[in-house]
């Protein structure tokens, strides 16, 4: 039976001497990814191998996990080389290139196999991360022990830090191949809700890792691109921007992007037995919800235009 698990952490490392100030150059003050944590089988051998992916946002994240789901269950390795290589720069483009390339140029990605980095991309990472995962595989912790894990490497480098660490658990995945449970953490109109779907093999077809990753990066980049739309038509329908403005622009690029994200939905749930608690995701609805948030913010006429930005934007609640 290959059985799978997938977990998925926005998450903020918050640095500070002892004596309360920056870390000067024991690193940065902060640093701040989604790590992707992930368990596989692969045809070629027993066991389950773990990997980690971190990137600078969850639905890149996710579908690079996702060819490395694949690859790893075909091959039982990631080669740099060979005839059954991983081809990273060729996956983190095609992964990239339609939305993020123009419009999220700090997009970056990296992949770790036993604390070691195996590929990454992107300068805009902050390597102080390298050295979570390299600390981490050393001392064969468990990662809810990160920050005394840290501390003490720092300690005894005679550099002592005090870490805040901020987790914000976004996405869990279990399964095998006949049953599957996915839990999206997601930012609605009133506050978080999570999404529970449930994915069972449907005739021949196996619940395979792959498809649920980018399933799940599917859903979240169109509540994401939701919100982002949302916003930007309200602020043209306040006179607050007008259609050559670079925003009005992108609005229009998230917008057909998300039809291609509620396509790559439907195949998944055409692909398996899908069922979704409380109930299925409805991104009209949504988008709608967030359209009168912020339709009656700007008519209040107290809230002056700020820059917006499908990156980090969240609904409100």
């Amino acid at each position: 039976m290959k059985e799978f698990t997938a977990n998925l952490t926005r998450e903020k490392f918050m640095l500070s001497s002892e004596s309360g100030g920056t870390p000067e150059d024991n690193g940065p003050s902060h640093a701040a990814s989604n790590r992707l944590e992930i368990k596989l089988g692969s045809k070629k051998k027993e066991g389950l191998e773990r990997f980690v992916i971190r990137a600078q946002n969850m639905q890149t994240c996710l579908r690079i996990a996702a060819h490395v789901a694949y690859h790893f269950y075909e091959h039982g390795d990631l080669p740099k080389s060979g005839r059954n290589r991983f081809e990273w720069r060729f996956i983190f483009k095609s992964v990239t290139e339609v939305y993020e390339e123009k419009w999220n140029p700090h997009i970056w990605a990296t992949i770790y196999h036993k604390g070691r980095v195996l590929y990454k991309e992107g300068a805009d990472y902050e390597p102080f991360l390298d050295v979570v995962e390299l600390c981490m595989a050393y001392d064969e912790a468990d990662y809810s022990t990160v920050v005394h894990t840290l501390e003490e490497m720092f300690e005894r480098a005679k550099r002592p830090i005090k870490i805040n660490y901020d987790p914000d658990p976004a996405v869990k995945l279990t399964g095998d191949q006949h049953e599957g449970r996915l839990n999206i953490a997601c930012r609605g109109p009133h506050g978080k809700e999570v999404l529970k779907t449930q994915i069972k093999r449907k005739e021949t077809r196996d619940v395979r890792i792959s498809p649920c990753l980018s399933a799940a990066a599917a859903i979240i980049e169109a509540y994401q691109l939701g919100f982002f739309v949302a916003k930007v038509n309200e602020q043209m329908h306040h006179a607050m921007l007008t259609l050559s403005n670079p925003e009005a622009v992108q609005g229009d690029h998230a917008s057909r992007r998300i039809t291609r994200m509620e396509e790559a939905i439907t195949d998944f749930e055409d692909m398996y037995h899908v069922a979704y608690r409380p109930k299925p995701p409805n991104f009209e609805h949504f988008s709608k919800k967030v359209a009168e948030h912020f339709d009656e913010l700007y008519a209040s006429g107290d809230h002056k235009r700020e820059k917006v930005s499908s990156e980090s934007e969240t609904p409100p609640g």
